[in-house]
């Protein structure tokens, strides 16, 4: 019965793989020796998996105390207590340049880069 089950089983490996190719080499989707139908044409690969688009990440609102000017970066302690450090360049809107004291409302990337500083409207 094992001598059997072991001359079919060496029977199928042979009968698989006569049938598989000697090279397996592929180049894209064509193999080694294989060219794409059409004319040939010279220039930069087409990608073949464009990236994913996704959305912009929204803006967040940081609105707070100012609470010390470090170079480039404005320190702001939140109404919860939670201090967040600002980055400000020439690429930042303000429509006052803040103090120390004042308290603001930003509009921030993901990254903590000021877009647009104001201050912040009363009662916050």
């Amino acid at each position: 019965m094992k001598g059997k089950m072991l001359i079919e089983i060496a029977a199928l490996s042979i009968i698989l793989g006569a049938s598989l190719p000697l090279s397996t080499h592929a180049v894209g989707p064509y193999m080694e020796n294989e060219r794409p139908p059409g004319p040939r044409v010279e220039g930069p690969v087409p990608d073949l998996f464009p990236p994913v688009f996704r959305p912009a990440p929204r803006q967040a609102v940081v609105s707070g105390e100012v609470m010390r000017i470090e170079g480039e970066f404005y320190v702001v302690k939140e109404a919860t207590g939670n201090e967040v450090s600002l980055q400000v360049d020439n690429d930042t809107s303000m429509k006052t340049i803040p103090k120390v004291g004042d308290k603001i409302e930003a509009e921030v990337t993901p990254q903590f880069h000021a877009e647009t500083i104001k201050p912040a409207k009363r009662g916050e």
